[in-house]
C-alpha cells in the first residue's frame, strides 16, 4: 500500500548506501515506529536529492504521507501531500505532481468532523486508498522499468534457453493469478530441444507483461501461450478469449499517451514495455487483427 521501491530498476541501485536506506524503509513500513521511520525517508530524500534521482527523492516523500494516513494522522498526511504538491509545481516535476495528486484527499475524508462516516463507510475508504496506492506502485515500477529498457540500445544476447521450457515454467507461474472460471494453457509444436540465443531476463519481463495482461482482461474462458517455428524466427504469442480490444484502442496500443477529448491520459504501461523489450531483441511485435473472440498479442524473436 505505500510506494515501494524497485531497486533493481533505480538509478542508484550501484550505490550501496542508498540502496540500505531503501531496505530500511521497507521494513519500517509495517511497523509503528514513526520517528525511525521518518528518520530513514529524510536520510532517503537528502541522498537521493543529492544525486539526483527525482524518482526516489519523491517516492520516499509520498511514502511519508501514506504512513501518516494509515496511522490515521489525517492533518500531517496532508501537510505532507501540500508540501510535495508546492515543491513539485516549483521544480516542474512530473513525479512529484504525480506523487502529490496520489496523497492528499482521502485524509480529509477520513478525518472529516463535518460528516461522521459509518464503520463500512471508512472501511470502503481506507481500502480505497490501498487500491490507490498498490495502482501507484505498479505503475511507478511500470515506468522505472520503461526507462530502463528505453535508456539501453541493446541487450546482451548470451543465453541459450528452450523456448518451451521457459513458456512452460510463466504459464505454471501465472496460471493460480487467473480469474476463478479462467483457464490457461500452454501449447507448441517446436520439441523441447528446440533452442534460441536470447536474454532470458528480458523474454521472462515480455512474457510476464503479456500474460499479466490477458489475465486482467480475461473473466471468463481460457489463456493460451503458444509456441511455433516460422522461417528463422519463434512466434510467441499470447491469445485470450477475454474482452477485446475496440478499433480505437488498437490505435494507441503501444503509445505511452493518448488523447482523449481535450485531456492526454496515461496509457497502461505493460505492453509498451513489451514493444522496447522486443525492439531491444530484434524482433517483432503485434496484434493480431483477424482474431476477434479476444486478443491475440504476437511475437516474432530471431533464433
Amino acid at each position: 500500500m505505500f510506494f515501494l521501491m524497485a531497486s533493481q530498476y533505480s538509478l542508484a541501485q550501484d550505490n550501496l548506501h542508498i540502496m540500505k536506506l531503501e531496505s530500511e524503509m521497507l521494513r519500517l513500513i509495517s511497523g509503528n515506529d514513526r520517528d525511525g521511520f521518518m528518520e530513514i525517508t529524510e536520510q532517503l530524500k537528502t541522498d537521493c536529492q543529492k544525486q539526483g534521482n527525482e524518482r526516489l527523492f519523491f517516492t520516499a516523500w509520498g511514502n511519508q504521507a501514506t504512513f501518516e494516513a494509515t496511522h490515521q494522522n489525517y492533518v500531517k498526511a496532508d501537510q505532507v501531500a501540500d508540501r510535495i504538491a508546492e515543491y513539485a509545481e516549483d521544480q516542474n516535476s512530473y513525479w512529484g505532481n504525480y506523487i502529490a495528486l496520489h496523497t492528499r484527499g482521502f485524509s480529509d475524508i477520513l478525518g472529516t468532523k463535518d460528516y461522521e462516516l459509518q464503520p463500512e463507510e471508512r472501511e470502503e475508504l481506507s481500502n480505497l486508498i490501498k487500491q490507490n496506492s498498490k495502482h501507484i506502485t505498479r505503475l511507478i515500477d511500470e515506468m522505472a522499468e520503461l526507462s530502463l529498457y528505453e535508456s539501453k540500445k541493446s541487450l546482451p544476447v548470451d543465453y541459450t534457453l528452450s523456448p518451451n521450457h521457459i513458456c512452460r515454467l510463466m504459464v505454471d507461474s501465472m496460471r493460480p493469478r487467473c480469474k476463478e472460471g479462467v483457464r490457461m494453457f500452454f501449447e507448441s509444436d517446436l520439441s523441447d530441444d528446440y533452442a534460441i540465443q536470447t536474454n532470458q531476463e528480458a523474454l521472462e519481463a515480455l512474457l510476464n507483461h503479456l500474460l499479466t495482461n490477458a489475465i486482467q482482461y480475461t473473466d471468463d474462458g481460457v489463456i493460451t501461450l503458444a509456441c511455433t517455428e516460422y522461417e528463422d524466427w519463434v512466434r510467441i504469442s499470447v491469445t485470450d478469449t477475454g474482452r477485446g480490444i475496440s478499433e480505437e484502442q488498437r490505435e494507441h496500443l503501444f503509445d505511452t499517451y493518448s488523447e482523449v477529448g481535450d485531456n492526454v491520459k496515461l496509457n497502461g504501461l505493460g505492453l509498451i514495455i513489451c514493444r522496447s523489450i522486443v525492439r531491444l531483441l530484434r524482433g517483432e511485435i503485434w496484434l493480431d487483427s483477424n482474431y476477434t473472440e479476444g486478443s491475440r498479442f504476437v511475437v516474432e524473436l530471431p533464433r
